[in-house]
């Protein structure tokens, strides 16, 4: 086993937290990853120091992830957790404002559900260019959402909030969810994407039928540990 600390630079305050990750021996899989204060660190180290041999460990263990789940979270001392699902480029029937489109293309798609308990609080979604969950790394390259209803991966429900769920594998589907939501032309920016097109309508007809264009996609110009970073 491989345990990996990370602590930032702008680290101040022992009630600051610190990520820990129990990564495969070549270091290419996360197995677990959790959050915990330096306080909390620096006693389980002292623990780890001092104690017998034999005392047994607490484990902290993930949930079961949906089919297409990739990484998890626990955040707040185990309070909350993010859950980070992969979807890939496919067709959806949309509306956008009253309008009724068929098989518009997607780009794939990076969802990342923050959970308290069985309530989803929060949801970002980014674009990505692999085509496959297994091709995701932490230097993945991300790129905005090209279409409405998303800020800065801030996704805006409106008046839809998410319904609650009873396991974490129920989130293999919840995407749809969010894709139903009548697209409008709030948070709608033409300058994420690189299409040049500037009419939202305009925008969703252009890949009716058809694969998203990933030249279309517009940068963050950053990877996903730096964009999603903890």
């Amino acid at each position: 086993m491989t345990i990996q600390i990370t602590i930032n630079d702008d680290l101040s305050r022992f009630s600051d937290y610190v990520s820990v990750k129990d990564i495969s021996s070549d270091g290419k899989v996360v197995k677990e990853e959790y959050l915990m204060t330096v306080d909390q660190l620096v006693s389980v180290l002292q623990r780890s120091e001092y104690s017998p041999a034999n005392e047994p460990s607490i484990p902290v263990q993930s949930p079961i992830l949906p089919d297409n789940g990739f990484k998890h979270v626990w955040r707040e001392q185990g309070q909350t957790q993010d859950v980070y699902t992969f979807v890939p480029a496919q067709q959806y029937d949309i509306r956008v404002h009253d309008t009724f489109i068929e098989n518009v293309g997607f780009p794939s798609m990076i969802f990342c559900y923050q959970l308290d308990d069985s309530k989803i609080t929060n949801l970002r979604v980014v674009a990505v260019k692999e085509k496959d969950m297994s091709e995701i790394s932490e230097n993945t390259e991300i790129y905005r959402f090209p279409f409405s209803n998303v800020q800065r991966s801030e996704v805006c429900m409106g008046a839809n909030p998410f319904p609650k769920i009873e396991s974490v594998r129920e989130l293999k589907t919840l995407h749809n969810f969010f894709i139903t939501i009548p697209f409008t032309n709030e948070w709608f920016d033409a300058n994420s994407n690189n299409s040049d097109v500037y009419d939202l309508r305009e925008l969703f007809n252009s890949v009716q039928g058809q694969a998203f264009p990933t030249e279309w996609l517009s940068s963050e110009g950053i990877t996903f540990n730096q964009f999603f970073r903890y």
